[in-house]
């Protein structure tokens, strides 16, 4: 594709940078980096990926809008609405009539957001229809909010986030004996912790349990109860650098999430050859996993989960099955298929005159 792609983004993400070498490799790429978030990642254990040519960090206004005016004839993908300079980035390209795309998960509840913020969310999406060439979906998850909030559906595609596919990985031939069992992410409600807590003290003697992720102060309670469970360990925040070592540590990633927009360790998890016990309220759940296929997708529930764990202690073979079918499913949605498929529906939406065909 002839046309320059510009994608504003917040901060590096090692879980992109892959995807990102497939993109550019498919279209001349620019990516630009507006937040400083990165300071408060690297206090939670995070070390961000070095850039790579095409990566750039834009912290101030007046930069961001030389750029955008210097590109005026490229295409922008704007990652929502959260951040002030993806507002100011939004407003830009209404106000010089620059061509733009819409890219995010789902869009968090209005009770999560001041007054002022649903106003300018509610512009944000109304503004799609009529100004932006088309809004990217990270899953159907996100579709379904994008709908709720106005956004006609011959606008929207469907894409995804796109880990590295882990091709030197074995596939599982023996699981361990007990299970081991990983759960990655922030300790909270939201997350499900409590959910996993009620299920693995079920399982003292067939299953054990680590814990890898953050905590709040507010949520330190969840730390301490994983310290009472003879069966889990929590072992802090591991930088994310480290994860994909630890992957063949693992029969089976548990993801008990509420509420999740994605969920990249589900991801990661099955780009690795491990099977996941997912939540149905995990957006990649819809997409990632096809149910007692490369895993097993369950309702948000101490019930649901424990009649899933006990399917897999009571016949550890499932997990070897899972395992090998992770390795063939993961290839849809490889950084190179993604990143075709994306580049495809931009050319799809693009003007005659600027799609490069």
């Amino acid at each position: 594709m002839e046309a320059q792609v510009i994608i504003w983004m917040n901060m590096p993400s090692h879980h992109q940078s892959s995807y990102f070498q497939a993109l550019s490799a498919q279209t001349k790429l620019n990516i630009y980096y507006t937040g400083k978030q990165h300071n408060r990642r690297k206090k939670l254990g995070w070390k961000l990926p070095e850039l790579q040519e095409f990566e750039h960090y834009s912290t101030f206004l007046l930069t961001q809008l030389y750029i955008l005016i210097n590109n005026r004839n490229s295409v922008h993908i704007i990652t929502g609405c959260s951040s002030l300079s993806n507002i100011f980035i939004w407003l830009f390209c209404l106000l010089f009539k620059i061509n733009w795309y819409h890219l995010s998960e789902n869009i968090p509840a209005p009770s999560n957001r001041s007054f002022l913020k649903n106003i300018i969310v509610k512009w944000y999406y109304a503004s799609i229809n009529c100004r932006a060439l088309a809004a990217f979906a990270i899953g159907n998850k996100a579709k379904r909010s994008f709908e709720m909030m106005g956004v006609c559906p011959s606008k929207i595609f469907i894409t995804n986030y796109s880990s590295a596919i882990n091709n030197k990985i074995t596939i599982k031939s023996s699981v361990s004996s007990p299970l081991k069992a990983l759960i990655l992410g922030e300790l909270n409600y939201q997350k499900g912790t409590d959910i996993a807590l009620d299920v693995i003290q079920d399982f003292s003697n067939d299953l054990i349990v680590d814990f890898i992720g953050s905590v709040q102060p507010e949520n330190q309670i969840y730390a301490d109860q994983i310290r009472k469970i003879s069966n889990a360990t929590y072992q802090g925040v591991i930088p994310s650098d480290k994860v994909e070592q630890l992957w063949a540590q693992y029969d089976l990633l548990i993801f008990p999430s509420r509420i999740d927009g994605w969920g990249m360790a589900v991801h990661e998890a099955i780009a690795n050859n491990i099977p996941v016990l997912c939540s149905n309220a995990a957006g990649a759940s819809e997409h990632l996993i096809i149910n007692q296929y490369n895993g097993s997708i369950v309702e948000p529930d101490k019930t649901s989960f424990k009649e899933a764990l006990d399917l897999y202690i009571n016949n550890p073979q499932l997990l070897i099955e899972q395992s090998e079918n992770c390795a063939i499913h993961k290839m849809h949605f490889s950084p190179l298929v993604t990143a075709k498929r994306f580049v495809r529906d931009i050319k799809s939406t693009l003007p005659r005159a600027d799609n490069g065909v």
